[in-house]
């Protein structure tokens, strides 16, 4: 591992279980990444991340809160990698846009950047996202997933509630889709700041908040939530969403690995609800759940991006 790093740049790759992957994303984050980048790898249970730093961050410090970090999350550390390498200041800005371009969730959604605006599908939209983190600009299955599960049952006048918003990418997905009133939580109050300079990106919705809370502090229910996570803390947590979806609404569940899927339905279950839907995509499933009385053996076979 080289930790002497000299020059503009540095990037910090992690390679580590892909249960944690969005986790120490957001930790990275909070070390002062200016940017996370996500190498899939639901299939062989391991998720690569590169995270690009100025020197003003110290490679050893960043190194170490890493370190740290992992540690405070209980992960093996026999299971993780992490390496450091200088990344040359004049390649940054080229290297860094070339790695993030349009992707179509499906046929009637797309993510772009900022530099780099398409035109609004066939019956359709597009979404500006300033990449942070893969995790919530459309790179990554489970968001992809989670856009496409909300495209089909949103409808006009909807109330969405947006768990652990992120790059508040799905709270403006709703708003697009026509819903009454967004909101996006997050107790990461850099990931709300990042939502907000998003919100602005597409035109400052006024039918979008974004707050920096937990699910204990809402209260209400809504006609659709949404979560994408991880299964761990689903699991947990699956009792507080059930409780603020309306008894004719939708719970939509992303960041699920494809073995994590009994355990999931599991939770589901116990909480009161039925996963009428469920969508594998590149190792990942995404969940549409509900209330009403069916066994869940519901599966589409749907894994279109």
């Amino acid at each position: 591992m080289i930790c002497n790093v000299e020059g503009g740049w540095f990037r910090v790759r992690v390679d580590l279980p892909c249960d944690v992957s969005e986790t120490v994303s957001e930790l990275l984050f909070g070390l002062g990444s200016c940017g996370v980048q996500v190498q899939d790898g639901a299939a062989s249970g391991t998720t690569g991340l590169t995270a690009y730093f100025t020197v003003e961050r110290e490679s050893g410090r960043v190194v170490s809160g890493l370190w740290s970090g992992l540690n405070a999350f209980a992960v093996d550390l026999r299971t993780v990698r992490v390496e450091v390498a200088e990344v040359p200041s004049e390649d940054w800005a080229s290297s860094w846009k070339s790695r993030f371009r349009p992707v179509y969730a499906s046929p009637a959604i797309v993510v772009c950047p900022p530099w780099e605006p398409v035109d609004d599908p066939e019956c359709g939209f597009s979404l500006v996202i300033e990449p942070k983190t893969a995790f919530g600009t459309g790179q990554h299955a489970t968001t992809r997933l989670a856009l496409k599960m909300m495209h089909g049952i949103i409808n006009p006048g909807d109330i969405v509630l947006d768990v652990g918003t992120g790059s508040g990418i799905l709270s403006l997905a709703a708003a697009r889709c026509n819903a009454a009133r967004v909101t996006g939580i997050d107790s990461d109050a850099l990931a709300i700041e990042n939502a907000r300079a998003n919100m602005r990106l597409n035109g400052s919705p006024g039918n979008v908040v974004f707050r920096r809370e937990t699910i204990e502090c809402v209260t209400g229910e809504f006609d659709v939530v949404v979560a994408n996570i991880d299964t761990r803390t689903l699991v947990c947590m699956l009792p507080a969403l059930a409780s603020r979806v309306a008894a004719t609404g939708n719970l939509v569940l992303g960041g699920v690995q494809v073995q994590e899927r009994p355990a999931l339905l599991k939770a589901v279950r116990a909480a009161g609800l039925h996963a009428a839907e469920v969508v594998e995509q590149n190792g990942w499933l995404g969940v549409r759940a509900d209330r009403t009385i069916e066994s869940d053996d519901g599966e589409s076979n749907d894994a279109a991006a």
